[in-house]
Order: C-alpha cells, then structure tokens, then sequence
C-alpha cells in the first residue's frame, strides 16, 4: 500500500509540474513565477517549505524532548520572530526591482553578491540534503528499501516536475504538500493525546531528567541560538523569493502573516504536544535517550506509530511524510539553481535546455549532500551561523544608510570563511583557549567567531580604498 500511495503522489507532482511548464517558457519565469502569486499561495508555500520532515516532524520534537520550555525559545520564537520582522520588512524590500538576494546585493554594494551567492549554495545544498537524508531515514523501513535507494528515488521525482515548471511547480505542489503536511501532523497530535499515559507535562518537567546545561550555560545557548538564527531567518533566501514572486506588497504581507500563524502552530503547539506524549511513553533513562526514539531523538513519530496506529494508517500517514520532504527539498534545490544560473551564470546561460542541464546536476548534488549527512544539530546550527555571518549583513544593509560597499564584501567572505573555519577548529578541540569554560558545553563557540571575523571584516574593508569594481547601477 506504501508503494501505491508513493507513487500516486509522486505521478500528481509531476502532473503539477506539467500544468505549470507553461508558465516557464521564458528564463525569468522560470525563476519568478512571473511575480505574480496571490498572498495565499505565497503564505501556504512558504509556510510547506518549513514544515519538513527534518524541521518540524524532527528537530523541533527531538528539541521540546530535550530541553522542555526552552525550546520555545531555541526554535519556535525566534522562527517567529524572523516572520514577524520578514511582514514588517515587506513593503520596504518589495520596491527593489531585483528579485534575489544576490540580485539585490549586486545592484548596490557590487561583488559582494559573490560571496552571498556562494553562502547560499553550500546552505541550502546542505539543507536539501539534510531533508533528503531524514526522509529516507524514516521512510525506508516502511518500503522495504535501502535509504540510499530512497534518496535517489525522492530526487528523482523533484527533478522532473521542478525541471518542468520551475518555480512555478514549486509553488503548485507546496499548496498540496501543505495539506498533506497539517494533516499528517495533527492526526499523530491526536494519536500521541490519546496515549493512556498522555499528559500535558509542564514545561520544567519535561526534558529535565536530560543530562544538562547549567542554567548559566542554557541562557548562553538561548542566546547563541538568537544570535546565529535570527539575523539569518530574516534574510534567508527562500522565504523571500515568495514575498518578491507577491503581486503586490498587500499580498506579500499576507503570505508573511500566514507563515507566521503556521510557525505558531506547526513549529511550536504540536511538536511539543507530541514531545511530551513522547516523554509520557519513553523518558530518559539515566541521562540516555531510550534507544526506541534513535541516537538523537529523531524517531520519536515512528516509535509513538509503531503504539498508536495501525498498520494501514501508518501507510496512509506516510504521504503527509512524503509531502513533507518534498516541499522542503524543492524550495531549496529551487535556490541553488536559481543563485547559480541566475545570479552567477547570468546571461552565459542562454537557453532553458543548458540552464535546465544545470538544474539537473543540481538535483544530483543534493543527493550525494544527503549521503553525507548524519547530524542535524551540526547541520541546522552552522547553516544557520553561515547565513547569519555571510548574508544577513550584506542584504539587510540594502536599506542602512551609509554602509560601505567594499566593506560589505570583506565581512561577507570573513563571514563564510570564519565560520566555516572555526566549525572545524572546534571540532578540532582549538577554540577552547579563547571561550570561557561555561560556553563549552552550548557547541555553538565556532558561531560567535564567525561573527567576530565578520565584523572584523567590515571594519577592514570599511577603512580601506573604496576600489571596490562595482557592477552597473552599483554604489558606494
């Protein structure tokens, strides 16, 4: 039944995909969707494209698991935050006649769109890849296939209905994706209320039996976390290509306000409700994850499954998992490729075939991204600390008066090479030397050095010549 369901979904994709190819005759369309979407289906996209597997039906369950009331402010409130300020910033970056970020860091502060472009690649590869490899993970089992095999077989699909529609396609199946998604997360909701030890644990019970941060070391993660996700969120790529694809800044604010609403419930009420059904069923023993939820606390929906719910609702629960994979591996397989063909690529790609070539190879690297994947925590942070110390600055600088082109560039190179760099010293044991004792435990030291590197950066470039090579229509 897994199989059937598998591919009467994947065969309703890629008809969406086909209904849409009309609208991606041209390049820009294929990228814009001819900037035309109502706030509803820019609101309902947006919002599928963070309701994924890896996010919401994983890491914000495994992270109520483990830190209880915390993880309203490690994940939910500063995600809200980001929307929140995203419809505040709405009407004053739609007047901008460039689409993407690049585009928009291009038209002012010249090169440093380069360093902006590549942040966003390695992201949102690392991201697709993130979904992709959580997806298999969890689905495997239950088609009888290796996780490998499922990786190729869900990139498959996306190739071919985003090689037909393009950003259009995207957009069509986020809508139908999203149903799938509420739906899929409000029966386990329902099935974890009717566990018959279900209780509403209270929030500094739940996940206190965990070994733990001090209280000092918690508030510096809490910190940490706004300090790496916020700026990052406000700026982060996808969720802004649906407010600049708007028809208008009215409908703009409006799909802001919905991806706000769903952030609320998606990414807060329900996976705490199914965390603490999970705590019900499966505290921490000894300071351990029980082995039933996995390593990390990643299978915690299959194992409250495998009590609750039988077999044939398990396999017609699986569409909304697949839905929710799909909706997020799209958008930001949909990223990369528009960043490289039409950000950097530019006019030296002159036709659909070589650019939907491109996008091809696109897909493939996502799939070898998802083979390389093991850890989301790591994953989620230091994506997050890239966009954060390499894109934050130089787009929201767009409507800063006074900053300095040349500056912007250094700060977004120090930005993505100090981050980058200190993730591996870290891992390497070598920042301890420079952070104070009671950090060491958060994991998130290599995200403040970037920062600081960043800074740093501005500052060198700021003070420097303003020989900045700009591109036409570029400031200083």
């Amino acid at each position: 039944m897994i199989w059937t369901l598998f591919i009467l979904y994947s065969l309703i994709s890629v008809w969406l995909g086909w209904k849409t190819r009309t609208s991606a005759i041209h390049q820009d369309e294929f990228w814009t969707a001819g900037r035309s979407l109502s706030g509803w289906s820019a609101g309902l996209s947006l919002s599928a494209g963070f309701l994924s597997v890896s996010w919401s039906c994983v890491y914000a369950i495994q992270v109520f698991y483990q830190y209880g009331w915390a993880g309203f402010f490690l994940m939910t409130l500063p995600w809200m935050a980001a929307l929140a300020g995203i419809w505040w910033l709405a009407p004053r970056f739609r007047p901008l006649m460039a689409f993407s970020q690049p585009e928009m860091v291009r038209s002012r502060f010249g090169k440093a769109y380069i360093p902006v472009a590549l942040s966003l690649i390695v992201v949102f590869l690392i991201w697709g890849g993130a979904e992709l490899f959580t997806a298999a993970q969890l689905l495997a089992p239950q088609l009888k296939v290796s996780p490998n095999t499922l990786i190729w077989l869900i990139a498959g699909v996306i190739g071919i209905y985003t090689l037909l529609g393009g950003f259009s396609a995207v957009v069509s199946t986020d809508k139908f994706q999203y149903v799938l998604i509420v739906i899929y997360l409000l029966v386990i909701t329902g099935l974890t209320s009717g566990i018959p030890q279900f209780q509403i644990t209270s929030f500094s019970d739940l996940g206190s039996h965990l070994p733990g941060l001090s209280a000092g070391s918690v508030f510096v993660l809490i910190l940490l976390t706004w300090i790496a996700y916020l700026p990052g969120w406000l700026s982060e790529a996808d969720l802004w290509l649906r407010i600049q694809a708007a028809q208008d800044k009215r409908q703009a604010r409006k799909a802001a306000l919905i991806g706000l609403v769903n952030a609320f419930l998606f990414v807060g009420v329900v996976p705490y409700f199914i965390a603490a059904g999970a705590w019900s069923v499966f505290p921490a023993e000894n300071g351990k994850i029980p082995a039933e939820l996995g390593q990390y606390g990643e299978s915690v929906i299959n194992a409250l499954l495998s009590l609750q719910a039988p077999f044939w609702l398990t396999g017609l629960l699986s569409v909304g998992l697949i839905a929710a994979a799909m909706s997020t591996i799209d958008t930001c397989i949909n990223v990369v490729s528009l960043t490289v063909n039409r950000d950097l690529a530019g006019k030296q790609v002159s036709s659909l075939i070589r650019m939907r070539a491109a996008h091809a190879l696109i897909v493939l690297l996502t799939g070898a991204a998802a083979m390389a994947t093991d850890n989301l925590w790591d994953i989620f942070y230091l994506s997050s600390g890239l966009l954060t110390a390499a894109v934050a600055f130089p787009v929201l600088g767009l409507l800063l008066p006074g900053v300095k082109a040349k500056g912007v560039q250094f700060s977004s190179w120090a930005g993505l090479l100090g981050t980058t760099t200190g993730y591996f010293l870290q891992k390497e044991g070598l920042l301890v030397k420079f952070i104070p004792a009671e950090w060491l435990s958060t994991g998130l030291e290599y995200i403040l050095f970037g920062l600081i590197v960043a800074a740093i950066g501005y500052l060198v470039g700021r003070n420097g010549r303003e020989n900045l090579a700009k591109a036409p229509g570029g400031q200083n």
